[in-house]
């Protein structure tokens, strides 16, 4: 495709989403697969709390779908003690890691991240 061909393309696609909702207008409501995940957005969503509990939400992750941290480092192509790290809630994994669990264990990760908290 040439360089005009592209850019006019690149412009119908942009223009066909902004008629979607207005070419002013940011859309309000958004969709969710699930109902559950609107309600959990009605409490505010905190990154720093969440960076603090991730190690053991990975941690509990790995203890209830892998035997033991040897395990770990061989499903993961980690060395023991990085294995045994995230096992002990010492660290966090690495974005390639947590997309290898997402990919492998879809519904299993995500409640374990996603877990309330006790009261």
């Amino acid at each position: 495709m040439t360089g005009s061909r592209r850019q006019d393309a690149d412009r119908a696609a942009h223009s066909s989403r902004q008629s979607a909702t207005g070419p002013d207008q940011k859309s309000s409501t958004k969709t969710f697969p699930h109902a559950a995940h609107a309600e959990k957005l009605a409490q505010p969503f905190d990154p720093w709390r969440f960076k603090a509990v991730f190690p053991d939400r990975w941690s509990a992750f790995l203890r209830a779908h892998y035997r033991n941290a040897e395990h770990v480092a061989h499903e993961y192509g980690v060395r023991y003690q990085t294995a045994l790290n995230w096992w002990q809630g010492a660290h966090r994994p690495s974005g390639q890691a947590v997309a290898q669990a997402a990919l492998t264990h879809g519904e299993g990760l995500r409640a374990c991240l996603c877990r309330e908290e006790a009261a």
